[in-house]
């Protein structure tokens, strides 16, 4: 299973948000594997992967509609 696949199914699992905590490298590490998972395709279309840092975390989110350009 794929970095993305895991995350995919770990939001399935906890109803769209997560929160990685700790410290060290490790949670360092999550702006860019959100960014990657992103830019992997894998997510549908319509949904929108938002992370950001927050005082418990970094917080994972899938949701939402994405904005259309027109």
């Amino acid at each position: 299973m794929t970095f993305t696949e895991q995350l995919l199914q770990e939001l399935a699992e906890a109803g769209g948000r997560i929160v990685k905590s700790g410290s060290g490298p490790d949670l360092e590490k999550w702006p860019s594997r959100v960014a990657a998972a992103r830019r992997s395709g894998r997510f549908p279309e319509t949904k929108e992967l938002d992370g950001s840092w927050r005082r418990d975390g970094y917080e994972i989110k899938l949701g939402g509609e994405k904005a259309q350009v027109t």
